[in-house]
């Protein structure tokens, strides 16, 4: 059936008009639609990585010229946008 809910999404079809030419009741095509959605939502993307943040521990400015300066990265706003407007 899951391979008739495909054929169904491409055809351009209404449900009504697909049962039909299918010899299927639209009650059994609701029931199998629905397990057929919640089987595609069920699966996981393949092409996704599982990442793990890790806590930065300084701020680094690299300014034009060369110049870099290392924080720690618990610095306050103040004291960085201070030394962001030096340029």
């Amino acid at each position: 059936m899951f391979a008739l809910m495909a054929q169904w999404e491409s055809s351009g079809l209404t449900r009504q008009q697909f049962c039909k030419e299918h010899g299927v009741k639209l009650g059994n095509f609701s029931y199998w639609r629905t397990r057929y959605l919640r089987s595609k939502s069920s699966k996981k993307p393949e092409n996704f990585v599982k990442v793990t943040p890790i806590q930065a521990t300084s701020i680094e400015l690299i300014y034009p010229n060369g110049v870099k300066i290392v924080l720690p990265a618990d610095s306050d706003s103040g004291t960085l946008s201070s030394l962001i407007h030096l340029v």
